[in-house]
């Protein structure tokens, strides 16, 4: 399974690379478990996690050969297959520090989902992305609520009944990518939005993110204000409470650097 992943930490930023490239480095199932207990391993352990793709493409989705195999495979073996990419997504998703999308190439299906479920993409202005599946026969479903969040039902919906191909620029308009830089300067691009995320709270980033999560879905016409109130209010006395703002506060008055801010080796 280790082949299939290369991991490099230094100091509080680890970079994840997808190591399959005679495939597009396609997801199967031993990477997709290999990413699942890389990202439980790095929380707590890297305060940034950046994820590439090695060779020509970022990720071409799933692995036709495996999908192809599991067509005749009975429902509990599909089953698992199924849980094993989602508990992947999840372990990304709900990663408590910072995670960013390195996009180059080809970014198809699971690919495409895998820079959705990152908190920050960065592509390159040659990366391409499309929700294909449906020109198989299949659906994107492990990935849809990630990409809805993303770009949001409308365009979702668009994107996935086409199965049509959209560039970094189309990507970047509609809210999938929040970055795009030429091909020469896309580590440069990563690199600055690394230094700018080590200079914030660790904790507060892992609190914000744990608040989006709870305000997932809300609209202040369906949703009870009473209850956005309390969750709000919660998340900002636990925050003010916190160790770690006092330490920001003193900091700023003190005109310092508070320690949690750190730089790249």
């Amino acid at each position: 399974m280790r082949a299939f992943l290369r991991i490099e930490q230094r100091g509080a930023l680890a970079t994840v690379t997808l190591n399959r490239p005679k495939v597009r480095n396609a997801l199967n199932s031993e990477l997709s478990t290999a990413l699942t207990r890389t990202f439980h391993r790095l929380a707590g352990k890297a305060r940034v996690v950046v994820l590439r793709g090695e060779g020509p493409a970022f990720c071409a989705g799933a692995d036709i050969e495996e999908m192809q195999r599991l067509t005749e495979a009975d429902f509990d073996t599909q089953r698992a297959q199924a849980m094993a990419l989602q508990q992947m997504f999840q372990a990304i998703g709900n990663f408590p520090g910072v995670t960013i999308a390195r996009v180059h190439g080809a970014a198809i299906g699971g690919g495409a989902g895998l820079a959705a479920v990152c908190d920050i993409a960065i592509a390159a202005e040659e990366a391409f992305f499309a929700f294909s599946e449906v020109r198989i026969g299949l659906i994107p479903a492990t990935i849809a609520p990630w990409v809805v969040q993303k770009v949001g039902l409308g365009t979702a919906r668009a994107l996935f009944v086409t199965g049509e191909r959209i560039t970094a620029t189309e990507a970047l308009r509609i809210g999938l990518v929040q970055q795009v830089a030429m091909p020469n300067a896309l580590d440069e691009a990563i690199e600055r939005k690394v230094e700018a995320i080590l200079q914030c709270g660790p904790e507060a980033i892992a609190a914000v993110k744990r608040l989006l999560l709870h305000l997932q879905g809300f609209s202040p016409a369906t949703f009870p204000m009473a209850e956005t109130a309390d969750i709000t209010v919660f998340y900002l006395i636990e925050r003010r409470m916190s160790a770690e703002a006092r330490e920001g506060f003193r900091a700023f008055l003190e005109k310092r650097r508070p320690s949690f801010h750190e730089t790249l080796p």
